[in-house]
């Protein structure tokens, strides 16, 4: 059993994880975690891909086109690669315009993921700025 399993009562602690590390880490304005192979009704992730569990705005598409921007189709995310990733959105526009045009709209300009054991399942803690 993984932390997906019983994710109601973790939900609420990484949501709380989430709106905390924004209060106390300068310069990050959005939080996110995700979980690979975690699919919530109405999501399109195909199997093995990496999708939102929570974050301080879980509704936004914003975060979901980030995130996946700083995944990269190449799997180049935390999650995967079990390194800390950072990525500057504008200079990712330029191979993704598609990913990355509503993160830019809103201000978002990077990226700074770091990989996150959840219950045995991989993860990613995913911070965002207005800064790069």
């Amino acid at each position: 059993m993984s932390l997906l399993d019983y994710e109601d009562e973790m939900k609420s602690v990484l949501a709380a994880v989430c709106r905390q590390v924004v209060v106390a880490i300068p310069d990050a304005d959005a939080a996110a975690v995700v979980a690979v192979g975690h699919a919530r009704a109405g999501d399109v992730a195909g199997e093995g891909d990496s999708t939102i569990v929570v974050g301080t705005d879980p509704e936004s598409l914003l975060l979901d086109q980030a995130s996946r921007l700083a995944r990269d189709a190449r799997r180049g995310g935390a999650e995967w690669t079990k390194r800390v990733v950072r990525v500057d959105i504008e200079r990712a526009a330029r191979r993704r315009p598609d990913l990355a045009g509503p993160a830019l709209a809103v201000g978002i300009r990077s990226g700074l993921s770091s990989p996150l054991d959840l219950d045995g399942t991989s993860g990613a803690l995913i911070l965002y700025s207005t800064r790069v």
